[in-house]
């Protein structure tokens, strides 16, 4: 976590603790967003690489039959 927390001055009007309320709320509003968009970017990542992983088998599997064809002509 890269966020820093900083201390403020302790509200004594209501009027001062409406502002820190109002201002925790759209500080966790921001934490929630890039929560979401990390989740999303997570859930890309994972999809991609299961892309990657079925590719690769394919790919392994093509290699596979074609070094067997290659050592049944050399046998």
């Amino acid at each position: 976590m890269d966020e820093i927390i900083t201390s403020t001055p302790t509200p004594k009007t209501a009027a001062e603790y409406m502002a820190a309320i109002d201002a925790l709320l759209a500080e966790m509003a921001r934490m929630d967003e890039r929560s979401k968009q990390t989740w999303a970017e997570i859930e890309q990542l994972k999809a991609e690489t299961e892309f990657i992983k079925e590719r690769t088998n394919v790919l392994k599997a093509d290699a596979q039959a074609r070094l067997g064809e290659l050592l049944a002509r050399f046998r």
